[in-house]
């Protein structure tokens, strides 16, 4: 159902992988490596859920994090959702330091928005990557 062309459904089922991920920690392991699969379907609304969900399975377990995080960055175009968004510059946050660009990734961001003025949540949301950002200057060859 993932694959559907009913943006709904596929969302729904996304989550629902998402929530069977977080409730058997058993099959964790396997659903992140589906998710990973379904990134490269380069559809935006699977690619925006998936992220959305992968945040919420890694706040509790984050042991796939290196390949997930560089997974969703290549794919990071196909990210047009708000909470997506938000989603991913959390991932970057907590795990940026996996992968080598993320500096320049949250740096992307900034610029776009501070040119699209769009919502309230955009907003609180540049407020956060300009902190987050700050602390990547800490980082060696980002200066």
């Amino acid at each position: 159902y993932v694959t559907d062309v009913d943006s709904d459904l596929s969302r729904k089922s996304i989550q629902a992988l998402g929530g069977i991920a977080q409730r058997l920690r058993n099959m964790t392991a396997p659903i992140i490596k589906q998710l990973t699969v379904f990134l490269a379907m380069q559809r935006d609304y699977i690619v925006n859920e998936v992220v959305i969900v992968l945040k919420d399975i890694l706040r509790k377990n984050a042991r796939e994090i290196n390949e997930i995080i560089s997974t969703i960055s290549l794919n990071k175009e196909f990210i047009t959702d708000d909470e997506a968004k938000m989603s991913f510059i959390w991932l970057l946050g907590e795990f940026g330091e996996n992968l080598e660009d993320s500096p320049y990734i949250l740096e992307d961001y900034v610029n776009y928005w501070k040119e699209n003025d769009e919502s309230l949540i955009v907003k609180q949301t540049v407020n956060i990557m300009v902190l987050m950002l700050a602390s990547y200057f800490n980082y060696e060859n980002v200066c």
